[in-house]
């Protein structure tokens, strides 16, 4: 591929990346947005390391150059990958989620993404999170969420799941 770099010796992170991503292939999912390419990898992806890893990937040819925020893997980091023995399922999205968030912020994101797309009020996510309805700390995480792009303001104080299209076959 014209202007990569060779390719290095990966970090164990930088390797997670590209598994996660090849995982989220395994789902239909060909692209994914950044946020979900650090669940899919199980690490925190609101630093400047994940952007700096990211940004490695991309120069060594193995990912796509994040385009749109979407993250695609390459054959270049397809090889250096394990295909899944089965796809990922909802139930392991949701393990990488909690790891890539902590436990505050993934006991309301779990609350939305239950819902699979349908609004949901802001004060039932956080009466069903146990923070009361108008809980500082629940809209602050709420706003960390859609910040994040995890989860999608709606109209009427209302929120809702942002998850990673299939993509048309």
């Amino acid at each position: 591929m014209k202007g990569t770099l060779p390719v290095k010796n990966l970090t164990d992170r930088e390797k997670r990346i590209l598994q996660g991503l090849r995982d989220a292939e395994s789902q239909g999912i060909a692209s994914l947005p950044r946020n979900y390419a650090g669940i899919y990898a199980e690490l925190k992806f609101n630093s400047g390391i994940f952007n700096s890893e990211l940004s490695a990937l991309a120069k060594q040819g193995m990912i796509a150059p994040p385009r749109k925020g979407l993250i695609t893997l390459n054959p270049t980091g397809r090889a250096h990958t394990k295909k899944p023995a089965e796809p990922v399922t909802q139930e392991g999205v949701m393990r990488r989620l909690k790891t890539s968030l902590g436990d505050d912020a993934y006991a309301i994101a779990e609350t939305v993404l239950k819902m699979k797309g349908a609004f949901i009020t802001r004060a039932e996510v956080c009466k069903k999170a146990r923070y009361a309805p108008a809980s500082t700390k629940c809209r602050d995480i709420l706003a960390h969420l859609n910040k994040s792009k995890i989860i999608e303001y709606g109209p009427k104080g209302t929120v809702r799941a942002k998850l990673p299209e299939k993509d048309e076959a």
